[in-house]
């Protein structure tokens, strides 16, 4: 059993902010909407591929809700050796920050930051590396107004600046 992690949790403004600083289009950045929090996680999952990854909806602290992406190799507790210096760069580029630690105590999922735990309860999965997406973008997700940029393909999800 995995008992060490490491990842980002997201809250919904959080998500949506980094999407839209790292040059997101879709949606209408609205984190009540989950259409826009899909687009927002699908284009960040893409940003930091290739690596190991998982990505699920998540409660935070039974109060708040987001998103956890969870990168790099279980259950090493040092962090350079968790995750490659190119995955670092990446996350480095769309996070802004390092990424935490997330550990499996008597029976539940916690974040560790600033030497305090907030529990998690993971809620859905969303992505992995090795199934892919579980919701991937279709037209159907878009307003009408950007209906358009489906013909782009992998336009859509660009290398953030």
């Amino acid at each position: 059993m995995v008992s060490l992690l490491w990842g980002y949790y997201l809250n919904r403004e959080e998500l949506l902010a980094i999407y839209k600083e790292c040059g997101g289009t879709l949606g209408t950045f609205n984190p009540g909407e989950m259409k826009d929090l899909q687009h927002a996680r699908r284009a960040i999952s893409h940003w930091i591929m290739p690596t190991l990854l998982n990505v699920w909806y998540t409660n935070f602290d039974l109060v708040d809700d987001g998103f956890v992406f969870y990168i790099g190799k279980p259950d090493c507790p040092n962090l350079r050796d968790a995750i490659k210096p190119s995955l670092a760069t990446r996350c480095t580029r769309v996070f802004k920050r390092a990424p935490d630690q997330f550990r499996f105590i008597e029976g539940h999922w916690y974040m560790v930051r600033d030497e305090k735990k907030h529990r998690l309860r993971m809620m859905e999965r969303m992505r992995s590396n090795r199934d892919g997406d579980m919701y991937p973008l279709t037209v159907y997700d878009l307003p009408d107004d950007q209906k358009h940029l489906v013909k782009l393909g992998s336009k859509i999800y660009s290398t953030p600046k």
